[in-house]
């Protein structure tokens, strides 16, 4: 059963109306006001490549949201990548412990080919790419994904017909 902790902070007095609560350690997922659910630290298999599942499973533990995969191999012959991942983060500090922190998971396991896996976004940036093997997953935090729908622009690319139109500026 999954174990519940109180996250209340009740040596700090608050307002009537104020609830004070603090930001959850790593492995914790918010659930309600007052109570988050606590996840077990995800482990990789070594010498063998992740599966989706479990990449996304490792996101959720660094408290990554929103997180859609999507398989662009329908979508476009122009890309060595066949699978993408879309997470949300809180800063782009968080989005890059959630990258190097993926990225040395990997190397830790002994991934094969894990050497070449890369993070790419400078460390305070708004939207961090890990670059590995055949998957791509793009960190981005609330702000940049809502401005830039990626899981739309894979399903329904612009042509460059309207590119050239000058109707998208």
């Amino acid at each position: 059963p999954p174990e519940f902790v109180n996250l209340i902070d009740s040596t700090v007095p608050s307002k009537a109306n104020d609830v004070l609560v603090t930001r959850p350690g790593k492995g914790f997922l918010w659930q309600s006001q007052n109570v988050a659910l606590k996840f077990k630290r995800v482990k990789f298999r070594k010498y063998t490549f992740p599966s989706i599942k479990r990449i996304t499973k490792f996101l959720e533990f660094e408290q990554a949201s929103d997180i859609v995969s999507l398989d662009i191999r329908n979508y476009s012959q122009n890309t060595p990548y066949s699978t993408l991942i879309v997470a949300t983060g809180f800063s782009g500090r968080h989005l890059s412990r959630i990258g190097y922190s993926l990225v040395k998971s990997l190397r830790e396991a002994q991934v094969p080919e894990s050497k070449y896996f890369s993070v790419d976004g400078q460390r305070d940036s708004e939207w961090m790419l890990v670059c590995m093997k055949d998957l791509v997953v793009h960190l981005m935090t609330e702000e940049t994904r809502s401005e830039i729908d990626l899981i739309e622009a894979w399903k329904n690319p612009t042509t460059e017909e309207y590119l050239d139109s000058g109707t998208w500026a």
